[in-house]
């Protein structure tokens, strides 16, 4: 069991690499055999470094200090990248021949030079529109430090009911986040009148605060809802809210149309 000890004030508290107490540790910094410049070595490298006495316990040099904030950098960001990035999408390589290249440059240089743009990437299933977003997310991530986020179709009913310990709404954290990639929002959407308005009310949040978001989608304009097995069953009302919700999205956003990419006698899907 461990022992009880009586409480003590602070002031007299040891701090315990200068062997001083807390209250006396003032007068140290100040003195001037602390303040005096010294010679020593880097504690990453072991290059001589200039530096008061006081610092050199803990002193490194300026390479040494830039290397290790770019270190913490790449690893909090890949630690980030890990929670919002799937699996099966953090492999992708644009520079294999199946990749759509030239709409992924063109999409790069655009962002680079306005980076508030948001994205409309339409085109069928397996024309890598949602490996393209997340490289540009990933690129924001790295290039800016901005913080991204992702709602998956499975995810997209959160957006009407999902609360955080902190009370702040799923809704809410997602339009503010640096960018944000709604994949497949509009064939989700178009299944419940709520998720419809939720999504419109979203994006405009977002757009209101030049945020950027990026919207995957396999229909592009409203000649895609004709005869589409999706819409179907669909009432008058919330076929005028999805022609809504798309006409803002491409009021909103820079279009890019992707096709699916063949390649021999196979079609390659991502």
């Amino acid at each position: 069991m461990r022992e009880r000890t009586e409480p003590r004030e602070l002031a007299v508290l040891t701090v315990d690499i200068f062997d001083v107490s807390l209250r006396c540790l003032g007068d140290v910094i100040a003195s001037p055999e602390s303040q005096r410049v010294v010679t020593t070595p880097c504690r990453q490298c072991g290059c001589d470094v200039e530096t008061i006495a006081i610092n050199a316990p803990f002193v490194a040099c300026d390479p040494c200090l830039a290397k290790h904030k770019k270190d913490e950098r790449t690893k909090r960001h890949r630690d980030y990248w890990e929670s919002v990035c799937p699996a099966s999408y953090r492999d992708t390589d644009p520079k294999r021949k199946d990749f759509p290249l030239a709409i992924w440059q063109t999409i790069k240089a655009d962002y680079d030079a306005q980076p508030e743009q948001s994205w409309f990437l339409y085109g069928p299933t397996g024309s890598a529109k949602t490996r393209t977003a997340m490289l540009l997310m990933l690129r924001a991530l790295h290039r800016k430090d901005i913080p991204v986020q992702a709602i998956w179709p499975e995810k997209l009913a959160m957006l009407n009911r999902q609360s955080f310990n902190d009370g702040e709404s799923y809704f809410d954290r997602m339009a503010k986040v640096g960018m944000l990639l709604l994949d497949d929002a509009l064939l989700t959407a178009c299944r419940e009148s709520k998720l419809i308005d939720a999504v419109k009310m979203l994006l405009d949040a977002r757009m209101r605060a030049k945020l950027p978001t990026i919207i995957t989608s396999q229909i592009g304009n409203e000649d895609d809802l004709a005869g589409g097995k999706e819409f179907g069953d669909a009432k008058t009302a919330d076929l005028e809210r999805i022609k809504a919700l798309l006409r803002r999205v491409r009021e909103s956003c820079r279009i890019v149309s992707f096709a699916k990419v063949e390649t021999g006698k196979d079609q390659t899907s991502f």
